[in-house]
């Protein structure tokens, strides 16, 4: 790790220690997030979209998928 690599992370510890002791440390991560975000062009709806296609291609959550549609459906079957 070069020098302004360990400058840039202490000013980040020292500035993340300074806005969580003032409470700030949420305002702080959510701006840095959407700043991110922003940066790299990343949209809510397009992350959601993401991943749940990503979390529909896994087994396991394809078997919860059935499960909670067959509830779902039972219920509303009831009414």
């Amino acid at each position: 790790m070069d020098d302004t690599a360990k400058v840039t992370l202490a000013a980040a510890v020292v500035g993340g220690y300074v806005l969580g002791r003032t409470k700030k440390g949420r305002m702080a991560l959510s701006i840095a997030t959407y700043l991110a975000g922003r940066r790299f062009g990343l949209e809510p709806r397009q992350l959601a979209t993401e991943g749940m296609r990503r979390l529909g291609e896994m087994p396991q959550f394809a078997q919860l998928q059935e499960q909670l549609r067959g509830r779902f459906s039972t219920r509303v079957v009831r009414r």
